[in-house]
């Protein structure tokens, strides 16, 4: 296992602390368009700004911090994944070993080794990018934060403008635009510097640490998503020790997904 382990003692899954892992875009706030809302309690998750977590570490050393921050939660764990934010949750996962009780990923952003995913999913020219020509990704997310800061409901429509299966309608919802351009405008603001590092993290190989995941895994994946594809949902699944439970949500796509897992998930773990 790549990293320092930061596993503790043993722990019940009785009374399991829940861990938001945001997408990326993303903030906590995204919680709200599934009308989950973020406190201290165990009957709320608690959301990360992963952005404000060790900011001048990158790779390795960055989840290495990050499953710190998140092993000073007492008790045990349960960690959710939304989108990218999945692939900080594997990765904290593998750190924090039999600290966390379950793992629900929701329409999760695979490794990209296990497969041809990007040919696929929307996004893929900017994740290429991101690998093989940062420079030029820098250059392209520094215009997102002036779009961000200038003309956000447009940054939205312009995220949105290839939306599939249910997402469709929330493209048109203003509530729902309106929310996500207040998401845009603090990702591609103060939390600029951690979205480029996770996705940059992202596309470089990872696919390692899924041997290391020790809790059960269920995995809520959009038939319809054009974002993270089913075929990621199913490679991952394949690769995951324990053989996860994969529950598919017919006509979801990416954000239509985190609706309707996201308050399910908070339901059956109470």
């Amino acid at each position: 296992m790549s990293g320092e382990s930061v596993s503790g003692e043993s722990v019940s899954a009785a009374k399991a602390q829940t861990i938001y892992f945001h997408g990326v875009p993303g903030t906590g706030a995204e919680m709200a368009l599934a009308g989950v809302v973020a406190g201290p309690s165990l009957h709320q998750p608690i959301a990360i700004d992963r952005s404000a977590i060790a900011p001048t570490l990158t790779g390795q050393s960055y989840f290495d911090a990050l499953a710190k921050h998140v092993a000073q939660t007492p008790g045990s764990l349960h960690l959710v994944g939304f989108s990218i934010g999945a692939a900080a949750a594997l990765r904290t996962a593998a750190l924090l070993q039999d600290r966390v009780s379950q793992i629900d990923l929701i329409a999760p952003a695979a490794p990209l080794e296990l497969g041809r995913f990007l040919d696929h999913a929307a996004g893929g020219a900017m994740f290429r990018m991101a690998a093989n020509h940062p420079r030029r990704f820098a250059m392209v997310t520094a215009m997102q934060a002036l779009l961000a800061r200038l003309a956000p409901r447009l940054l939205v429509g312009m995220m949105f403008a290839n939306a599939a299966g249910d997402d469709r309608s929330l493209a048109r919802d203003r509530h729902f635009i309106a929310a996500m351009a207040a998401i845009l405008g603090q990702v591609f603001g103060s939390g600029r510097a951690g979205y480029c590092r996770e996705i940059i993290a992202y596309v470089q190989p990872w696919a390692n640490c899924l041997a290391d995941i020790a809790a059960p895994v269920r995995i809520w994946q959009g038939d319809a998503d054009n974002w993270s594809p089913p075929t990621m949902a199913t490679e991952l699944a394949k690769h995951l020790p324990h053989g996860p439970e994969v529950r598919n949500l017919p006509g979801a796509s990416h954000y239509s997904a985190l609706q309707w897992a996201l308050p399910q998930i908070m339901l059956e773990h109470d």
